[in-house]
């Protein structure tokens, strides 16, 4: 079993600056209301942007700041859902939810917000859940897509980054343990 880290431990190497993040943020935020704009026009109902704790809370606020200037006030929802799946670097074998959603999702459009993408296996549990509460439709939108040679079961609609490494991502909401979310930067570890 790998021993937490120290802070003082942890080496990281800037991989994507805050500005670029932005721009990535901007772009995806012009991406989503050109198609969900006209779709709740037409179908007279709001997208729920549902946040993946703790991670994609940097991501969502942004992109809800972007997305604030194609949408009419009340158009947008943000709800977050709360699921445990990695221990330092291990995948757990059971994956739980810590915090369900409160906004009743029946009939409304949602948008999963995710940090990164790796194996799918915790975004199929995810899309599972809101699944069950009979949305109108469910997408997936994440900052980082951890390109993997396999097919995953579940592909995100929406990608911000595409990283093709096994190197450990931390800042702007990504950690090791609870380390580097606070970063403005995303980053690399390396290994001391």
């Amino acid at each position: 079993m790998m021993k937490k880290p120290r802070k003082e431990e942890l080496k990281v190497v800037e991989l994507y600056s805050r500005e670029e993040i932005r721009d990535v943020v901007q772009v995806l935020a012009k991406e989503i209301s050109e198609d969900y704009v006209p779709l709740l026009q037409k179908d007279n109902c709001q997208l729920v942007l549902v946040g993946i704790l703790n991670g994609a809370v940097p991501f969502i606020g942004d992109l809800a700041r972007e997305l604030s200037q194609y949408f009419p006030l009340g158009m947008i929802q943000i709800d977050y859902l709360a699921i445990s799946s990695y221990k330092g670097r291990k995948q757990k074998a059971q994956i739980r939810i810590e915090k369900d959603t409160k906004t009743p999702l029946k009939g409304k459009h949602i948008l999963v917000i995710e940090d990164i993408v790796d194996s799918g296996r915790t975004l199929r549990q995810i899309v599972s859940i809101i699944s069950a509460k009979e949305p109108a439709s469910i997408k997936v939108c994440t900052l980082i897509n951890r390109h993997k040679l396999q097919r995953r079961e579940v592909e995100p609609d929406y990608v911000g980054l595409t990283f093709c490494k096994d190197s450990w991502l931390i800042g702007y909401g990504l950690d090791l343990d609870g380390f580097g979310r606070e970063l403005p930067f995303i980053g690399y570890i390396v290994d001391p």
